[in-house]
Parts: C-alpha cells; sequence; structure tokens
C-alpha cells in the first residue's frame, strides 16, 4: 500500500516538474516581458554604431550592453 502512494505522490510531484519547465521555456521563448523585440530593435541600432565605429565599447552604458545582449541572442 506504502509503495502505491508513494508512486501516486512521486507521479504528481513528476507531471508539475515538467510542466513548471515547459512554461519556462515558453516564457523564455516568447519574451514573458513583452520588451523583447523593443529591446533587440535597440540593440541592433548600438551594434551598428560600433561596426561603424561611431561609438565604443567604453561609452555604453549598462542598459546598452543589455540590449545590444538581447540582439546578438535573438
Amino acid at each position: 500500500m506504502k509503495k502505491i502512494i508513494f508512486s501516486i505522490i512521486g507521479f504528481a510531484l513528476f507531471t508539475n516538474v515538467v510542466a513548471l519547465v515547459q512554461g519556462m521555456v515558453v516564457n523564455a521563448s516568447t519574451g514573458s516581458d513583452g520588451n523583447t523585440a523593443r529591446e533587440e530593435a535597440e540593440g541592433k541600432i548600438i551594434w551598428e554604431k560600433l561596426q561603424a565605429k561611431e561609438v565604443q565599447c567604453a561609452d555604453l552604458s549598462d542598459e546598452d550592453f543589455e540590449v545590444l545582449g538581447e540582439y546578438l541572442m535573438g
């Protein structure tokens, strides 16, 4: 009887973990905060300025590096 109860509890925990991980993957791929497309566009502008030598890395802020990263990962 104990084996059956532990099996049921284990299965329930496993399915909840799988559902949680799937939700995290969906949120990561769709940009759960809704700002991903805007950040990628801003990052593209910064990347183009870097390539044209209009700006240097030393001139970039933390936010600039963040949107640049979004663009490069996108």
